[in-house]
């Protein structure tokens, strides 16, 4: 029996799709261990709340544009609002900025990825800062 399998049967059992466990649903799950196989499985799914809050009032979107971009780009082809904003004020062009220990090339991908699916990269996110003034913020932590 195989992960999908045995969500199958959960779901079939009444449990809802878009449960939150500490603070995560397991749409935000998949995004953050990477898992696109399940990302897109999960995405299938019928009453999927593609862009449900965290407990950090992040979007899964959000996460994925923090440096996984193959994850970022599932999201954004399966229709994920790319205008929503964290509490904050952040979009997800200000998150690619906040990624913790990111890979450069990753964050890079990410950014190429948003501005292909046209998000508005002029944003004014947390204290009315724009994108680039948050990746002149930031710059120094990439590697």
């Amino acid at each position: 029996m195989t992960r999908q399998d045995i969500i199958l049967c959960l779901l079939s059992e009444g449990v809802d799709v878009n449960i939150m466990f500490r603070g995560r649903c397991m749409l935000h799950e998949a995004v953050k261990v990477s898992n696109e196989k399940m990302l897109l499985f999960i995405l299938s799914l019928p009453g999927v709340e593609k862009d449900k809050y965290d407990a950090e009032m992040r979007t899964s979107l959000m996460e994925a544009a923090r440096g996984r971009p193959r994850c970022l780009k599932i999201l954004l082809q399966a229709g994920c609002d790319s205008t929503l904003k964290d509490s904050n004020g952040d979009s997800s062009f200000h998150h690619a900025f906040q990624a913790h220990r990111p890979h450069k090339d990753d964050i890079i991908a990410c950014l190429d990825i948003l501005l292909e699916f046209g998000v508005d990269i002029n944003s004014r996110g947390h204290l009315g800062k724009t994108c680039l003034q948050k990746a002149v913020e930031t710059g120094n932590h990439w590697k």
